[in-house]
């Protein structure tokens, strides 16, 4: 008991922390604006033909990744089929795979990953201070949008039409498992593989392919779309979105694909941050989501 409440007061300590960072960030957002110059993102000037065996090869990778890595563990007698983990084994072989494939395009293929902008003279720690920054300016509209979108699924649902709705899947198992390994191995999933692989594909990819193909405000929301959907879950789907938006945001606006890398990892690494601090929190998300 005298755990759990100790667990209870950390994390109200560390959401407090968070809020007036966050909530600062953004004010002061407010009050002096963007001074900083845009350097437009390169556009990936590639055919159709070529961006469509690119993402085939990327769809691929990801159904048959999965399946592979489960099978091969199988026969190692290595069954990991409780609390949904063979999902999660399966995504961290695909996200593994992917990321290698992603740098073997960067170091090998100029024509597809020309000017993405991860070799750039800004300095490393600059940009993640920036990134840092950028992610207390999101964090309130990402809130906001959290609770308008439980209200509107919550609207659907009194009017006679619920809404299917699940957690994320890493979200849930950090609620249901104790073991440190496997904490570990969600942590270094969700904060160091998972945004390297999906910046490289959703902004250094998908994004810059087509800003160069059809309006570069409609490149953004599209990309952002997708790497919401990407994520399987209706319920954070909007705050997503808006994450989405403000990684290319960044990324435009620096020109350096490192910042909205860095961006990503800060964002995860809050959310796992808090789960680890109490498990409980997964638990009252499930229940407040329907």
């Amino acid at each position: 008991m005298e755990q759990r409440i100790d667990r209870e007061n950390m994390t109200t300590l560390y959401g407090l922390i968070v809020f007036i960072w966050a909530s600062g960030c953004f004010f002061h957002y407010l009050i002096k604006g963007s001074r900083q110059k845009v350097q437009c993102v390169t556009p990936w000037s590639i055919s159709w033909l070529n961006f469509g065996i690119f993402m085939w090869a990327v769809l691929f990778l990801m159904l048959m990744v999965p399946n592979v890595a489960v099978w091969i563990l199988a026969k190692l007698g290595m069954n990991f089929n409780f609390y949904g983990w063979n999902e999660v084994v399966g995504g961290f072989a695909t996200q593994l795979i992917l990321c290698s494939f992603f740098i073997y395009l960067v170091v090998n293929k100029e024509d597809f990953y020309k000017r993405l902008g991860l070799f750039s003279q800004e300095k490393t720690w600059t940009l993640f201070r920036q990134a840092f920054y950028q992610l207390g300016v999101t964090l309130p509209l990402v809130w906001v949008s959290l609770l308008m979108w439980f209200g509107i699924m919550s609207f659907w649902s009194r009017i006679g039409y619920p809404v299917e709705q699940s957690p994320q899947l890493l979200i849930k198992l950090m609620g249901e498992i104790h073991g440190v390994t496997f904490k570990v191995i969600v942590f270094i999933f969700a904060v160091v593989i998972a945004p390297i692989t999906e910046e490289l594909l959703f902004r250094g990819g998908i994004y810059r392919f087509l800003k160069g193909k059809i309006n570069p405000l409609f490149a953004l929301i599209l990309s952002s779309l997708l790497f919401s959907c990407g994520h399987f879950s209706l319920t954070t789907f909007l705050p997503l979105f808006l994450l989405g938006m403000a990684l290319g945001r960044i990324y435009e606006q620096t020109g350096d694909l490192r910042i909205s890398i860095f961006m990503h990892a800060l964002f995860n690494f809050n959310t796992i941050f808090l789960l680890i601090l109490n498990p409980e929190l997964s638990k009252v998300m499930q229940s407040n989501l329907g």
